[in-house]
């Protein structure tokens, strides 16, 4: 599954993908600097805001968990 159609899923159908592992890359700031950070990492959780939309995706690596805010996720593709 691609990042287009993830994000095109409906509520109930994205909650189907927790638990699920992804190759994630999203914007993270290091040093002053945004730069491009891609892992391999499981998603356990998604923050919703009131109208029901993702606002954060969780995702951990095992020893980790990564708070990823919608706007600075680039792609996600499931494993």
């Amino acid at each position: 599954m691609t990042s287009n159609e993830i994000f095109e899923l409906d509520t109930t159908s994205i909650c189907e993908l927790v638990g699920k592992r992804f190759m994630v890359s999203y914007k993270e700031e290091r040093n002053g600097k945004v730069e491009s950070v891609s892992r391999d990492k499981k998603l356990i959780a998604l923050d919703y805001t009131d109208k029901q939309q993702v606002n954060h995706y969780i995702f951990s690596d095992g020893m980790q968990h990564f708070k990823v805010p919608h706007a600075q996720l680039v792609t996600m593709t499931q494993l």
